[in-house]
């Protein structure tokens, strides 16, 4: 009787002891998390990447609840590790709420570093202007945040005080840590008693180098100061100089100049602005 009663007794504990350990083994195995792998480390994408361009290449399992690639959600992007290079990490839970992890290159194949644009010519009569007028007349484009909204002046030896040609620095900085700097022209000009305003279809260009240039075709269109008139183009007489030289990277000027415009009125008026040109390799 003592035996049967110690052999209940063993098998008792020996089921208590098979139950803990498959538990324990199912609970090691449901607790895993999911796996994503990658056939494409780096990645390379354009700067008009979709969401769909992050995941390419990307598969996820699990071991209950099978593929569950589709579940995949991708970070954000990383500042670059290098310039056009940046990091994301990827996500995926399974029906547990366990999560797999999974970070990556992505390389934009055609990036380039944020442009420059000008609202108006940096051209400002003496004692009229300061620092933050220049700010505000610039802007930045960049291929993967679209407007900067980072822009700095770094330096400048302008005197709003004293007519005369001068330079400021500006730095523009994208949100991946990216900035490109340029020294631009201004102009500080005297204000004439009866003036010409020459307006520009565009105040700050791009070409390649190379690239054909004509500075006449930006002259938009001249307007008397004192009656807002326009002047008619056969009147307009605009001089103009430039040092563009397309066959070097830099940047440089063209001046369009109205001399002298015989008025009934008024009598002689004049008319002054600038055009900066960027020549890119």
């Amino acid at each position: 009787m003592k035996l049967i009663k110690g052999l209940l007794i063993f098998f008792l504990i020996l089921t208590i002891i098979m139950t803990i350990v498959l538990g324990i083994q199912e609970k090691e195995t449901s607790g895993s998390a999911p796996i994503i792998n990658s056939s494409m480390d780096p990645l390379t994408v354009s700067c008009d990447y979709t969401r769909e361009d992050l995941l390419e290449g990307l598969t996820a399992y699990d071991t209950e609840d099978g593929y569950i690639t589709d579940s995949i959600l991708p970070g954000k992007l990383s500042p670059f590790t290098e310039k056009g290079v940046s990091e994301i990490e990827y996500y995926v839970f399974d029906s547990d709420d366990k999560c797999g992890r999974y970070k990556r290159e992505v390389v934009f194949s055609d990036y380039s570093s944020p442009t420059v644009g000008l609202s108006s010519p940096l051209v400002f009569y003496v004692r009229n202007a300061s620092n933050g007028d220049i700010v505000y007349r610039i802007y930045g484009r960049d291929r993967l945040d679209g407007d900067v909204k980072h822009v700095l002046i770094d330096s400048s030896d302008i005197d709003y005080g004293k007519v005369g040609d001068y330079i400021t620095s500006v730095s523009l900085t994208n949100s991946f840590g990216d900035t490109a700097t340029y020294d631009l022209p201004v102009h500080i000009i005297k204000r004439t008693i009866s003036g010409m305003e020459i307006r520009l279809n565009e105040n700050l260009i791009y070409i390649k180098s190379g690239e054909r240039f004509d500075p006449e075709v930006y002259v938009k269109e001249v307007e008397f100061s004192q009656t807002e008139e326009l002047v008619p183009r056969e009147d307009w007489g605009i001089e103009i100089e430039s040092n563009v030289d397309t066959s070097e990277a830099g940047i440089y000027e063209v001046r369009y100049m109205i001399q002298k415009y015989r008025d009934e009125i008024y009598g002689s008026a004049s008319g002054l602005t600038w055009l900066t040109v960027i020549v890119t390799d």
